[in-house]
């Protein structure tokens, strides 16, 4: 298997293309909740501050750790994760004939 590095040589585009098919339901999905749900999210100086910082990363690792059902198997968030990219690398090395993405639901 080998890794694009793209234009800058050194740093791993093709990781941050793959990461990018989950990022609305491991983040943004986890934002949307917690404004929504009106929890006090705070920012000093521009960054969110301590306590922010801290419940949106622990609500990030809930979301990683929740079950949901993909391709009729139930499975935690970062396993399907894991999945996906076994699946993108062995398309890569020819051992596969496509690579079907993760399609999520909200």
């Amino acid at each position: 298997m080998y890794i694009y590095l793209g234009q800058q040589g050194n740093r791993p585009s093709l990781v941050f293309d793959l990461i990018e098919e989950f990022r609305q339901q491991g983040v943004d999905k986890v934002i949307i909740a917690l404004v929504m749900k009106n929890k006090n999210l705070k920012v000093e100086n521009g960054l969110l501050d301590d306590k922010t910082r801290k419940l949106v990363a622990q609500k990030v690792i809930d979301r990683m750790n929740a079950m949901e059902v993909f391709r009729n198997k139930e499975m935690r968030f970062y396993e399907i994760i894991q999945t996906q990219a076994v699946a993108l690398a062995n398309y890569l090395d020819g051992k596969a004939k496509a690579y079907k993405p993760y399609m999520p639901k909200w």
